[in-house]
């Protein structure tokens, strides 16, 4: 406001407005301050177009730990060793793995996986948060309709044009997301629709286009006009609310390993996050990796070898995206460890992913190395791992919804589900 005062928007599950927000745009001013703070550092260098491949490791038993990672640089197409004292993991997520997703097109889990292979620990992967409200438009299939837009008093309606969110919980439109994600899904089946649709026409347009600049101008160029016409939506997969296990100071249980943001596992979003404490979450461990790297870095440079040994990874290949591997990854876990589970839907996909595991390590070998093969090989990982997790907690706890086992069962499952690497 021009007043000085804090404008708080109102989401989903909240009992008041709280969030923080820079219009509909508040992500993007997060990543443009930090891009123009990175631009003013002597000392930051900023890299495009490398992907890591691996953590490098050295030592053993309980002196295991981290002191770089290979990175492929697709322009050259060549493999790097990159040795450091510190590595940050800030990967993100992995919202590839599913047939619908609002993530973009790098979200394979690689923080997630790399970390895995490297021995440590991750938790509650099968807590996928699957956003309520992504457009459903073949021109703009990654694109979120904040929830915001319910908390500006967005209604949800069915084919019929019937509202329906007062049949699945008291707060309506404004339930939590994995409740408003299943009615979603139980309204399109009800009424044999492929969507459903988020309707603010009864709001003044003047407030819609000052309000949601950004969705607004998104849904024009695809030929809808939100101050007239209700938006059709459709759920997709959001966010992981697991990750690598990390402590209050982004410490991972490997020495000389951090990780910050989507990637990391910090207990702080429970069973199902609510919106807006992602971007949070993620400034706080942010600045907590950084004070805590920096205490640390000068004990752990005194211990990195003197040079490390060549690479052993396979000869780079071409890039290849859009194989039919990643057809079969992405519609097994959208149909079987999607919204709503099951125990035969999840042993279908656990022996079906450790095929498609074996398949991206021959991939590797026949093709070599390559961005599509690094990212293949993660996110057949990280699918196994939410396919195993979901299937070992028989019961329903916030995102994950077992049809099989309705019911949440604290007696024998309050408490995280953690697996460690390296194998699976």
């Amino acid at each position: 406001h021009s007043t000085g005062n804090l404008d708080l928007g109102l989401e989903g599950g909240h009992s008041a407005p709280r969030v923080v927000h820079a219009a509909d745009l508040t992500g993007q001013e997060i990543e443009r301050a930090l891009l123009n703070g990175l631009a003013l550092h002597p000392n930051a260098e900023i890299r495009e177009h490398h992907l890591a491949l691996d953590l490098i490791m050295t030592g053993s038993g309980t002196g295991r730990r981290c002191i770089g990672a290979d990175v492929f640089d697709r322009q050259r197409r060549a493999i790097l060793r990159v040795m450091s004292p510190v590595t940050v993991l800030a990967t993100g997520g992995g919202g590839q793995v599913y047939r619908h997703t609002t993530n973009p097109m790098i979200a394979t889990g690689d923080g997630v996986a790399m970390a895995f292979r490297a021995g440590a620990r991750v938790a509650n992967l099968e807590f996928v948060q699957f956003h309520p409200t992504r457009l459903f438009h073949p021109r703009a299939n990654r694109f979120l309709i904040s929830e915001a837009v319910r908390g500006a008093g967005g209604i949800l309606r069915n084919k019929r044009g019937e509202p329906f969110m007062e049949r699945y919980h008291p707060m309506h439109d404004l339930a939590p997301r994995d409740i408003v994600a299943r009615a979603i899904v139980a309204e399109s089946r009800r009424t044999h629709s492929r969507c459903a649709w988020l309707d603010l026409t009864h709001l003044r347009p003047a407030f819609i286009r000052k309000r949601f600049p950004n969705i607004h101008a998104r849904c024009r160029e695809v030929g809808i006009d939100i101050t007239t016409e209700p938006i059709p939506v459709v759920p997709a997969a959001h966010y992981l609310c697991g990750g690598v296990v990390v402590d209050s100071r982004a410490m991972t249980d490997i020495p000389g390993l951090w990780a910050a943001g989507e990637v990391a596992h910090t207990g702080l979003h429970g069973a199902n996050r609510l919106p807006s404490n992602s971007l949070l979450e993620a400034m706080y461990l942010a600045a907590a990796a950084s004070a805590s790297a920096r205490r640390a870095r000068r004990a752990l440079e005194r211990r990195l070898p003197a040079r490390l040994p060549r690479h052993r990874w396979a000869p780079v290949g071409a890039y290849a995206r859009g194989h039919v591997g990643w057809s079969a990854l992405q519609n097994t876990m959208w149909d079987d460890v999607g919204i709503i589970r099951e125990r035969e839907g999840l042993r279908r996909a656990v022996s079906r992913l450790t095929m498609l595991r074996r398949e991206a390590a021959r991939r590797i070998e026949e093709e070599g190395m390559n961005a599509d093969t690094i990212e293949y090989r993660n996110a057949t990982l990280l699918g196994a791992l939410i396919a195993k997790g979901a299937l070992a907690r028989t019961e329903s706890r916030g995102l994950h919804y077992r049809s099989d086992f309705p019911h949440v069962d604290d007696a024998r499952f309050r408490h995280d589900t953690l697996m460690k690497g390296p194998k699976l």
